[in-house]
């Protein structure tokens, strides 16, 4: 998940310097919006600067979708484990998921 949150933090950090004209085009997307689009960049030779910036976006967006899988992936076989160990506890309601972030708290 950190991972996936800091290919999320790059993919913005591009957009935000990108040529105008692309950024434009980008402009009040949703992060997943903005990912499936830059996922289907077309960037050919790199001879500008907003080629460049697309391959940059299409590299860190497949990269946000191949995270985002593995993640996926993961808690689904942590939560096939966790029914197997402990399958009375997952029956209560309010249970945490095994992807949700630790209590900071003391």
């Amino acid at each position: 998940m950190k991972a996936r949150t800091q290919a999320a933090n790059q993919f913005h950090a591009v957009v935000v310097t990108a040529p105008q004209e692309l950024r434009d085009r980008l402009r009040g997307m949703s992060l997943a919006h903005l990912v499936a689009t830059a996922a289907r960049f077309r960037p050919g030779t790199v001879t500008s600067l907003e080629a460049a910036a697309k391959l940059a976006l299409k590299s860190l967006a497949v990269r946000y979708q191949q995270l985002a899988q593995e993640t996926s992936t993961l808690d689904q076989q942590i939560d096939r484990l966790a029914h197997q160990a402990a399958p009375d506890l997952m029956q209560i309601k309010g249970k945490l998921h095994s992807s949700a972030a630790p209590s900071t708290r003391p």
